[in-house]
């Protein structure tokens, strides 16, 4: 954490903490799904017609 995030009151520490959080797992949700769509097949890939 950089030295200005120390020097802020204690009790914002903690909602910066949190909204740290959410925001990194928004992202790690975002990424896991652009790689899902570009390596994996998806369900709308998928042919369902009867052959």
């Amino acid at each position: 954490m950089p030295q200005e995030f120390f020097l802020m009151p204690e009790k914002i520490q903690p909602t910066i903490i949190n909204c740290l959080k959410s925001r990194r797992d928004q992202l790690a949700k975002a990424l896991a799904f652009d790689h899902s769509q570009k390596q994996l097949p998806t369900m709308m890939d998928f042919d369902w017609r009867l052959k």
